[in-house]
């Protein structure tokens, strides 16, 4: 279980921690739907095809990694690909901020807020994805919430 812990009260920055101990770096852009991944000295992007449309893309130096398709703009959802696999991320009701991932019905991991009034967040997700995949579906989950507290008027 990973924990995403903010970097300051004005920052959409994550720092990642495993038991503790910190192992990767979010960097959100302030701009557009994008972020810088640092994992032990080797840096991901992870990004939106477009502007405003396209799929969401988690690429490393070698190429893209995985890839996320949100197949309706009006429900919190994506359809995930990484290494030959299909996986479904959405929220678990339409009024809660707690993601779930599926592979076919089944239910395998969550992402969280640590309680109602926090950006700290827990990544239950299985460790045998890579690191870098698991912090890209929490990145489609934090683009999720800062979507949703844009929508309300509050600060990002």
């Amino acid at each position: 279980m990973l924990n995403a812990v903010p970097k300051g009260w004005f920052t959409p920055d994550f720092t990642i921690l495993q038991n503790d101990v910190p192992v990767a770096d979010l960097d959100l852009s302030l701009w557009r739907e994008a972020a810088e991944l640092s994992i032990g000295g080797e840096i991901y992007q992870v990004y939106r095809e477009g502007m405003i449309s396209g799929a969401f893309l988690l690429e490393a130096k070698s190429g893209v990694i995985a890839r996320a398709d949100k197949p309706h703009v009006f429900l919190r959802s994506f359809e995930v690909e990484y290494d030959g696999g299909k996986y479904i991320l959405e929220a678990e009701s339409a009024m809660m901020r707690k993601f779930v991932l599926r592979n076919g019905e089944t239910e395998i991991g969550s992402i969280y807020p640590e309680h109602a009034f926090t950006s700290r967040a827990i990544v239950d997700l299985p460790e045998e994805m890579p690191l870098a995949v698991r912090l890209f579906l929490f990145w489609l989950v934090a683009l999720m919430w800062k979507r949703a507290q844009t929508a309300k008027g509050g600060a990002v």
